[in-house]
């Protein structure tokens, strides 16, 4: 094979080994022009382009030599020659770098594959570092075709680069940029390009430095300052370096499986249409723990990082916004908090995480919205449900891959590997083997891979034969009673129906009264309306009911509705479980009443992280006119409302406690008359009636 390649520094090789030199610089010269003009040329056009010093003959007799030094420097004919024109006829094996170059561009193909060919054969400027300095018309030709061909791979390597950036394929798109800013450094785009790719691949040092480079290159060669929308990425840049990068909680155990899903998730977000996508699934599926490990992943994807809002207790449409606000550390003064929102997120390029948002999709067209006025922002949803929007891309999440035939290696899939991990952290020298693999596979079965199904079922105990008919026993019942219910729903019921057997009788009042709380709770307020203690909430961690996040606690929601059908089963307990619940934060209001009207910001902090439970008090309050409760809270509840701004949502709690105010005061004038007739008699008691009068007294 012979291979010639021209763009860059000329090179021809024969099978890899470089051939020596033609006689004269201008035989490369000649085989350039004829290789880039292919067809036929006459002899005397081409004595003219190349000898236009010397007289006619002279020149003819040198376009002879070097066609003979060109065929014999290659070994082969590539010419097709008679006593008037020559033409380029090049055999099958001859390669030329600048005929593919070519083929590419005719081609018309328009894609990542083409640019990236195109980038790879560009090595260089056609004949780099070479020129004739006395043939003025092969000057002007070489100069125009390097033009030509440096426009195309230009355009390439800026299309390429752009569509790495969009992929998040950030190391090939600063390797693109730079190659383009060396062909082409005085064009600003691609310095703002840069700086933009290195900022989100946390090159924190890199972006800034950029942007200086492009600063002093544009003072010195054009004498211009950089444009606006170089200076407003700059600042941009610059106030992504004082944000946090972001607020994720944190894990305690690793993350298994999924690694398909993870994938898929991860490349929708990288296109750019994918604003809003929404992860759905049952309850109990693993959507918080997958949305978790892919917004820890884009961390540094996204210029100003990451920020995750949880939703679980929040049940009001009008509480979104304020919610993701509050997340944000907004404090607006008045106003619609949308705009104020938007206006934060208007210039941030930011992936929003909002966990846990079915219950608010009544509510979820206002995310569009904020969308449309932050187009740098992407959001993911979880949500058992999709929002049903417009904008809505939506992934179904589906339980972890399990064992459906017994030749299947348990070992290699997902349930079982979570299985193996959950029953770890119980047991620590547990270990799968052949005997307990079976039991393990059919518990894997039988909650057809549903994450938190399995870390129930590996912490019910060590004898996971028992564990399995247990299930399997439940799963018949279930079906029978609940035929509506699709099946990963009933295999999660079972789940919690076996972990509640084998709570003992404090264990479950406790986790029933537990089910009370909204967005988590610390260890003080379990004790007082729960009647917990340390060693009762830990033995709830351990059964998977209740999640420790230091210094608070949390229950998935899925688990929390369990926990409230078994404490509705209880009215009593219910009734006096909520009354406390109720109480307890009406009191904390009451105590940091003054704190709060001057907006202390520990206060505020402390409010604001009890605010889910706050607001299911009031309401208890009202739907059980508990007007003493109401009135104990409202001063706090109030100072609250009117420092965060949240004045929407504090005209819509207070308005239901004046109209029950209202409704009390109407109900006690129309009974006042009633009452003011009632005689009420009293039957003295035996000792104390006078012998000899049958008088009743009054």
């Amino acid at each position: 094979m012979l291979r010639i390649r021209l763009l860059g520094t000329p090179i021809i090789e024969r099978d890899s080994k470089p051939l020596p030199p033609f006689k004269s610089r201008k035989v490369l010269a000649l085989l350039a022009y004829l290789a880039l003009n292919p067809g036929t040329h006459t002899r005397s056009h081409l004595a003219g382009l190349l000898w236009s010093d010397c007289p006619e003959k002279k020149a003819l007799d040198n376009l002879r030599f070097a066609l003979w030094n060109l065929n014999e420097v290659l070994r082969t004919t590539v010419c097709d020659a008679d006593r008037v024109s020559v033409a380029w006829r090049a055999p099958p094996h001859v390669t030329l770098d600048t005929d593919e170059f070519t083929r590419l561009i005719h081609a018309g193909e328009s894609s990542p594959h083409v640019w990236q060919r195109l980038a790879e054969l560009y090595r260089g400027d056609l004949l780099a570092g070479f020129d004739l300095p006395n043939d003025v018309l092969f000057n002007e030709w070489l100069e125009r075709e390097r033009t030509r061909l440096r426009e195309y791979v230009l355009d390439a390597l800026y299309r390429l680069a752009q569509f790495h950036l969009a992929q998040r394929h950030l190391p090939d798109a600063i390797t693109s940029l730079r190659r383009l800013l060396e062909f082409d450094p005085w064009r600003e785009e691609a310095h703002r390009l840069l700086m933009l790719a290195l900022a989100r691949n946390g090159q924190r040092t890199a972006a800034p430095a950029q942007y200086v480079a492009c600063k002093q290159m544009l003072a010195t060669e054009l004498g211009v300052p950089p444009s606006a929308p170089t200076m407003h990425l700059y600042e941009r840049i610059r106030i992504a370096e004082n944000l946090p990068r972001h607020n994720l909680p944190s894990s305690f155990t690793p993350f298994i499986g999924r690694t398909k899903e993870f994938a898929e998730i991860l490349a929708l977000l990288n296109q750019p249409e994918c604003r809003l996508l929404t992860v759905a699934g049952a309850g109990g599926i693993g959507k918080t723990r997958l949305a978790l490990a892919v917004a820890t992943a884009c961390i540094e994807r996204f210029l100003h990082g990451v920020r995750w809002i949880a939703l679980e207790a929040v049940r009001a449409p009008e509480q979104l916004i304020p919610t993701i606000a509050a997340t944000l550390d907004l404090e607006s003064r008045g106003g619609n908090p949308l705009d104020a929102l938007s206006d934060f997120l208007r210039d941030k390029e930011m992936l929003l995480v909002l966990d846990n948002v079915e219950q608010l999709r009544a509510g979820a067209a206002i995310l569009t919205e904020l969308l449309r006025r932050a187009p740098d922002v992407k959001i993911l949803a979880t949500s058992r449900e999709r929002l049903n929007l417009q904008s809505e891309w939506v992934y179904v999440l589906d339980g972890l891959a399990f064992p459906r035939v017994t030749r299947d290696d348990p070992a290699t899939f997902e349930a079982v590997q979570l299985f193996v991990q959950a029953a770890q952290r119980v047991q620590h020298c547990f270990a799968l083997n052949a005997v307990n693999a079976p039991a393990i596979v059919r518990i894997c079965q039988l909650v057809e891979g549903l994450p938190l199904g399995i870390e129930l079922a590996a912490t019910l105990g060590t004898n996971y034969d028992a564990v399995a008919r247990t299930l399997e026993r439940d799963l018949t019942t279930l079906v029978t009673t609940m035929p509506d219910a699709l099946p990963r729903h009933r295999s999660l019921s079972a789940a919690f129906e076996h972990s509640w057997r084998l709570l003992d009788e404090h264990e479950r009042a406790v986790f029933r009264r537990l089910a009370v709380f909204r967005g988590g709770f610390d260890q003080v307020a379990a004790m007082q309306i729960a009647q917990a203690t340390t060693h009762t909430l830990d033995a709830l961690v351990r059964q998977s009911l209740v999640r420790a996040r230091a210094p608070r606690y949390a229950m998935l929601e899925t688990v929390r509705q369990f926990a409230d059908e078994k404490l509705c089963a209880t009215p009593e307990d219910a009734e006096q479980t909520h009354h406390a619940h109720a109480r307890y934060y009406a009191d904390l209001l009451h105590a940091r009443r003054t704190d709060l009207r001057l907006g202390k910001s520990d206060a505020l902090a402390q409010v604001s992280e009890d605010i889910h439970n706050i607001r299911a008090a009031w309401q208890w309050g009202i739907a059980h006119a508990q007007m003493d409760i109401l009135e104990r809270a409202a001063e706090g509840l109030g100072s609250f409302l009117e420092v965060r701004s949240w004045t929407q949502e504090g005209a819509a709690l207070f308005a239901q406690a004046h109209d029950l105010a209202e409704m009390i005061e109407k109900h006690l004038r129309a009974a006042l008359p009633r009452l003011s007739q009632v005689t009420i008699h009293v039957e003295p008691e035996e000792s104390q009636k006078p012998d000899s009068s049958p008088t009743d007294h009054p």
